[in-house]
């Protein structure tokens, strides 16, 4: 993986997701809620699981591109 073949690697990127993860993809087409600073003590069911559906694609995101880029992207 290298920032040249971006395009590439990030399609095959979103495909995944859409294939694997479907709820994380759609959490990231639709914007993330990062600003959760106290997720400790969510307490509405559709908070969590919008709140767990974005943890997991960050997850997905660093797992799968090297640390070089993701700081080109933080």
């Amino acid at each position: 993986m290298v920032i040249e073949e971006y395009n590439r690697w990030a399609k095959r990127s979103d495909e995944w997701l859409k294939a694997f993860a479907y709820p994380s993809w759609k959490s990231l087409k639709n914007g993330f809620n990062n600003r959760i600073l106290d997720c400790e003590n969510l307490t509405e069911t559709k908070d969590i699981e919008n709140f767990v559906t974005e943890q997991k694609c960050i997850a997905l995101i660093h797992q799968s591109v090297r640390d070089d880029i993701i700081s080109l992207i933080e």
